[in-house]
């Protein structure tokens, strides 16, 4: 299998506290060959020296399969569009931008290439727990009458990030919910 020629642009503390970890060990399985990319040269030579990485300071003149963007909202949407523009796919940290018309860029931009994937990295995504809380909107708690969502109801109404202490996640799967 011929590795994904990966491009990591930006490689600032999240990059090396998150980001290189991962890939030093899919690139140690051959999973990736990854250049990293970063206009600082302290940030380059720190992911160098520490992971071992090849860097270099612009990304356009690489010859990349993929470009993951782990920069500062603002110039993401920037490089995710010109990456984009250019064939390559695309994994850009959150935000998708400063402000919507940054982010409604990216997203007309990977809708020119639907060959290529783009993609936010919205962390919690996938996240079970988050992704009841945002299914809770379209439920109505009122006709679930078991004890366990009865307690889940306050959370619901405020919106906390974690369920109150000793909420059962039996909560989370009452059957008798219904959608609106």
């Amino acid at each position: 299998m011929t590795p994904i020629r990966l491009g990591l642009v930006g490689a600032g503390n999240i990059a090396r506290a998150a980001h290189l970890p991962a890939l030093a060990v899919l690139g140690q399985e051959g999973l990736v060959a990854l250049t990293v990319f970063d206009p600082d040269p302290a940030n380059r030579d720190r992911a160098h020296a520490e992971f071992g990485f090849p860097v270099a300071e612009d990304w356009r003149a690489a010859d990349l399969d993929a470009l993951a963007l782990c920069v500062p909202p603002g110039p993401n949407a920037e490089i995710a569009t010109a990456a984009i523009a250019g064939g390559l796919h695309v994994l850009s940290e959150k935000p998708p931008g400063r402000n919507v018309d940054q982010a409604r860029a990216m997203r007309d931009a990977a809708a020119t290439r639907p060959d290529r994937v783009s993609m936010v990295g919205f962390n919690r995504r996938f996240n079970p727990l988050v992704g009841w809380r945002a299914s809770t909107a379209t439920r109505s708690v009122r006709r679930c009458r078991s004890p366990a969502a009865s307690r889940a109801r306050p959370w619901v109404r405020r919106r906390a990030t974690r369920p109150p202490t000793g909420s059962p996640p039996t909560a989370v799967t009452c059957s008798t919910w219904r959608s609106r």
